[in-house]
């Protein structure tokens, strides 16, 4: 999105050495065995996720393409290698839930067949990304619940993307999804929950934790964002909501998705972590 340049990071990796908890520590992990088994393209099934995870952010495959989460990700493979960042985490330790964002680079080495030298070139083989999740406890273990793969570019080619159609908007029918909706209309920095917010942009530079997050939110909202589309899965007391977002652009506009994570607190809702994606 078009912004002033904001990058202030939690830097939760380099923090944990000193005063994090078990779960902090033992979720952080699990980001990141997750992120290193997707590169060395591990079976679904050693990625660390719950029982019927949400996936989201992913290229669709057609029928019968081999391969799980990390073949859609990278359907070249399987030379990749992912360098994580940070992790940012935050976490509800009583009732067993986190949310975590975490930027990550990605370099994939095309595959060339030795016959004709030539190989899928077309491919995009390195670039920055962001993995987002909603964490939960299963025992003495933490799951990945839902996960989302996020692309980062430059403003100018998101731009790229801009088309005349106007936005369409189709009304939610789950409350989560509702509530998400309604905040575009007043602004979504009033509805920050208390602790640890996360936010992340289609950009570089927008990627902020904490103060710095509900900052970067409240110049969202000045962008006249709209939401063509919302769909919540609900996770006891939170959410996560999948939004198509339209970004209004000199009389043409450009359409985004968002991963909200969201925490029901009585009769309101408040975002925890917000990832956009191009």
């Amino acid at each position: 999105m078009r912004l002033a340049p904001l990058a202030v990071v939690l830097l939760v990796g380099a923090a944990l050495a000193g005063g994090a908890t078990s779960s902090q520590k033992a979720v952080e992990a699990l980001v990141r065995k997750h992120l290193a088994s997707l590169a060395a393209f591990a079976d679904d099934d050693k990625l660390g996720l719950a029982k019927d995870p949400l996936v989201v952010g992913l290229s669709e495959m057609p029928p019968g393409f081999p391969g799980g989460i990390a073949a859609r990700l990278h359907a070249d493979g399987p030379d990749v290698t992912h360098t994580v960042k940070s992790v940012a985490i935050g976490i509800d330790d009583a009732k067993g839930v986190a949310w975590v964002q975490a930027p990550f680079h990605f370099k994939d080495e095309p595959r060339v067949s030795p016959e004709s030298g030539e190989g899928n070139l077309w491919l995009i083989t390195e670039g920055d990304m962001r993995f987002g999740a909603l964490v939960i406890r299963d025992g003495k273990d933490w799951k990945l619940a839902a996960v989302d793969y996020s692309t980062v570019v430059p403003d100018q080619e998101l731009m790229k993307g801009a088309t005349e159609q106007k936005p369409t908007m189709v009304a939610p029918t789950d409350d989560a999804a509702k509530a998400v909706a309604g905040w575009f209309k007043g602004g979504l920095v009033t509805h920050a929950a208390t602790g640890t917010v996360i936010a992340s942009g289609t950009s570089p530079s927008e990627y902020a934790v904490g103060a710095a997050a509900t900052k970067l939110v409240a110049k969202w909202d000045k962008l006249g964002l709209v939401v063509e589309h919302a769909e919540g899965r609900m996770f006891g007391d939170y959410a996560v909501v999948q939004a198509v977002v339209s970004l209004p652009v000199k009389g043409k506009s450009v359409g985004m998705g968002l991963f909200a994570i969201v925490r029901r607190d009585g009769s309101d809702w408040h975002w925890l972590s917000l990832q956009y994606s191009h």
